[in-house]
């Protein structure tokens, strides 16, 4: 289980697909599927509260399929809001893997960087620190 926001949710998300498309052993491979599949339904949460959110201070145009806002004030208010939701801690059942567990799979630094924003990725086998 790990602690983190909704942002880091946003950035680790691209870098969990690169790591499911790198050949990896299967045991890894399979954390890593499931832990994508959290990800992904803790995004999916946070996409439904941003469609309430947009419902509560726009009207969708059927025509084009996005929301008009009646203000711009509303159009703020809402980018604040859904910015302060984006902000907020969240758990999310991942398991942590170590680096030597990835053995000579090539992976951008890029990935790295955004999995260790979530806390999944330890340098050694220790137990990480929440």
């Amino acid at each position: 289980m790990i602690k983190t926001t909704y942002n880091a949710l946003i950035e680790a998300e691209p870098a969990l697909n690169a790591l499911i498309n790198t050949p990896l052993p299967a045991k890894l491979s399979y954390r890593l599927s499931k832990g994508l599949n959290k990800v992904r339904s803790a995004l999916k949460g946070l996409e439904d509260k941003r469609i309430n959110m947009l419902e509560a201070v726009a009207l969708l145009n059927k025509a084009t399929n996005k929301y008009d806002f009646p203000t711009p004030e509303k159009e703020e208010e809402f980018r604040q809001k859904y910015a302060s939701e984006c902000k907020r801690e969240v758990e999310v059942d991942i398991t942590h893997f170590t680096i030597d567990e990835l053995q000579d799979a090539k992976i951008a630094p890029g990935v790295f960087m955004a999995l260790e924003k979530i806390g999944i990725v330890l340098e050694h086998n220790i137990k990480p620190i929440h």
